[in-house]
């Protein structure tokens, strides 16, 4: 028979509106799953996440195992920013990071705890910890377009010492796929300047911070002022993009 997903578990945090990012985002790393009561998918989830939450539970170690009613009253103020979509929709939110990484492999005890040694160097199961396995860092290199994605946005874009012109796009988006040769010829070209690009549909989370509501979106981070860049919403030819990257790198 099918369990209820919103039954309480040992091991795992029942998450609301009120308490999310006081349990989310601190010392301890947090796997959540967001549900819904009436998700066939989540239903089905149950056991696995009982047996994961008692695998935390035992190994007592920095990562934690949550559960979030994504249709509660006022869900949709939490699930909406992360760019929840679907059911049952799992993320890992690093320690003192409340940009989460998206979960998309096979939904079964083992995978999570890799994916959890992986990202955080925490084995859930015997306690151990190692070194997570590098993410993508960013030492940008002259002349070619810098991959974001949630654990390097802020090292790059937010680096004082760089003016940053960042393409918020998806994979699927028409505009996003004609406009990459000239966005891959900018970079060549303006090596003054750091062309980086971020994959908008994959890390709703970190689009949301910067209203990305459309792709592609295109803004300038000056090294003077990162506070939310500047949209830009000109052509997007190659020669448009240098003449405003001139005029904006001339103001900061």
């Amino acid at each position: 028979m099918a369990q209820d997903p919103s039954g309480s578990l040992l091991g795992v945090t029942d998450l609301t509106v009120g308490n999310f990012y006081e349990q989310v985002g601190g010392d301890n790393h947090f796997l959540v799953e967001f549900y819904a009561p009436w998700c066939g998918w989540c239903k089905k989830l149950v056991p696995t996440w009982t047996e994961l939450g008692q695998v935390a539970h035992n190994a007592n170690t920095n990562v934690k195992i949550g559960k979030f009613d994504a249709v509660q009253e006022g869900g949709q103020t939490i699930t909406g920013p992360l760019g929840v979509k679907g059911f049952p929709t799992i993320m890992l939110f690093k320690a003192n990071n409340k940009d989460p990484i998206k979960f998309d492999k096979a939904r079964t005890t083992e995978s999570f705890v890799s994916f959890v040694a992986e990202h955080t160097g925490v084995d859930m199961k015997t306690g151990a910890q190692s070194e997570a396995t590098p993410e993508t860092i960013a030492t940008p290199t002259t002349g070619q377009v810098v991959k974001l994605n949630p654990n390097n946005f802020d090292a790059v874009v937010m680096d004082p010492t760089k003016d940053v012109f960042v393409k918020f796009f998806a994979p699927w988006c028409g505009h996003c796929v004609r406009m990459a040769p000239a966005w891959e010829d900018l970079a060549k070209q303006e090596t003054s300047v750091v062309i980086a690009e971020l994959d908008a549909s994959e890390h709703s989370s970190v689009g949301g911070r910067f209203g990305v509501r459309g792709f592609p979106t295109l803004k300038f981070f000056s090294k003077h002022d990162k506070s939310g860049g500047m949209q830009y919403k000109g052509a997007r030819d190659l020669e448009s993009m240098k003449a405003y990257i001139a005029q904006s790198a001339s103001r900061s």
